[in-house]
């Protein structure tokens, strides 16, 4: 998803669509998707969270609702402060708390006594917060703690192995940012910590084997120069300090990613200790002992979507570009191969991992067309549709 501005033009005219489809088909064959449950609310820009009893909490985003307009462009859209859980042995979903402050663009952590964190975002007023919330999945309701020293949205957020959260990066009204910051749940508060040595938003923080967080590529970082674009760098961060890491084997930029236009990407953490980022333009993966990036093999990358890991060490992809591909990333090859595709064509879509080793799409947004005969309109639908996919 690239980086929003305000509330975002393409879900100007739009519907929903929210049609429920049947329960899981729980006996479909591997390497397929499958409608599953519908959720409540149609919704894009969310976040869904796998938590510690099996269910994912899905939270906040956009919801489009055209049926409210009398004439196109339609404007009828709400930032959520809704959320629901789907139970993967019923397929499907339930409304829980909604959260204090609606909000898109958002973070949610997974932190270690099961509470989830919520960090920054954008508002109904399209402004960017600083203000954090905890969802308790013991009693389904959210509480406030405390804020963030820096507003932002579109940035990266991870758990550490001793508890805290490390927020980083992102963008504001000031431009991209830097700036890092440590969330303490015993406390309930944030501090700022070393700030990056590139700005950066809409990048992913993957905690590594070893304890460090890796953050890779980013959007909108070009200044002039090569060796200054974030979308060619890379960094580590440990003991409230980040290092860049490696030159590139072509000696072009600072950071090492083996290909420079990394926007949007994503990350997914192999078995191996090995980091696998979906970018923009191509796969590439980073070995953290060597600290060399190299790229990945194949053509089935989707540019800009979402990764799952799975249970077997394969990375699945998909939910990018209003496409319905989806790809694996086979580590042992290196290389992408196609897999089934998608029920609908999908873009900002949300992928979790299960349990019980399936993954679950939710939500995110589809393209159709409607023609009078003589004009022929692109209606961008967020939807509440979600699906199951069997490796």
């Amino acid at each position: 998803m690239k980086a929003l501005t305000g509330v975002p033009g393409k879900f100007a005219c739009a519907v929903i669509l929210a049609a429920a489809y049947a329960a899981p088909a729980f006996g479909q064959a591997h390497g397929t998707f499958a409608f599953t449950g519908s959720m409540h609310t149609a919704r894009v820009v969310h976040t869904a969270t796998l938590l510690a009893n099996g269910q994912v909490l899905v939270a906040g985003g956009i919801y489009v609702n055209s049926a409210a307009c009398k004439h196109p462009p339609c404007k009828r859209q709400e930032v959520l402060a809704r959320a629901e859980l789907y139970d993967p042995a019923t397929g499907e979903w339930t409304v829980t708390g909604s959260m204090p402050t609606p909000r898109h663009s958002h973070t949610a952590t997974l932190l270690k006594d099961g509470q989830v964190l919520i960090t920054g975002g954008f508002n109904e007023s399209a402004s960017i917060l600083a203000s954090a919330e905890l969802y308790n999945p013991a009693t389904g309701t959210w509480s406030t703690t405390g804020g963030m020293t820096v507003a932002r949205y579109e940035h990266g957020a991870a758990l550490l192995q001793n508890g805290k959260v490390l927020v980083a990066g992102g963008l504001n009204a000031n431009g991209l940012i830097a700036a890092a910051e440590l969330y303490d749940p015993t406390t309930g508060t944030f501090a700022l910590t070393g700030g990056m040595n590139y700005a950066r938003g809409g990048a992913q923080l993957t905690l590594l084997q070893n304890g460090e967080l890796l953050i890779a590529g980013g959007n909108e970082g070009f200044t002039g120069t090569i060796a200054e674009n974030t979308g060619c760098t890379s960094e580590l961060f440990s003991n409230g300090h980040w290092r860049l890491t490696s030159i590139s084997p072509e000696g072009v930029g600072i950071g090492g990613l083996a290909e420079c236009d990394v926007t949007g990407d994503t990350a997914a953490l192999l078995a191996n200790g090995d980091v696998v980022i979906n970018a923009s333009s191509a796969g590439q993966f980073y070995d953290p002992f060597t600290h060399v990036w190299q790229l990945t093999l194949g053509s089935a990358v989707i540019p800009g979507a979402p990764l799952a890991t799975l249970a077997d060490g394969k990375v699945l992809v998909a939910g990018s570009g209003f496409s319905a591909e989806a790809a694996l990333y086979h580590p042992a090859t290196n290389e992408w191969m196609r897999t089934g595709r998608l029920k609908q064509a999908l873009d900002g879509l949300t992928l979790t991992r299960l349990l019980n080793g399936k993954v679950l799409a939710a939500g995110g947004e589809m393209e159709t067309q409607t023609s009078n005969g003589y004009i022929t309109r692109t209606i961008v639908s967020t939807v509440a549709s979600a699906e199951l996919y069997t490796p």
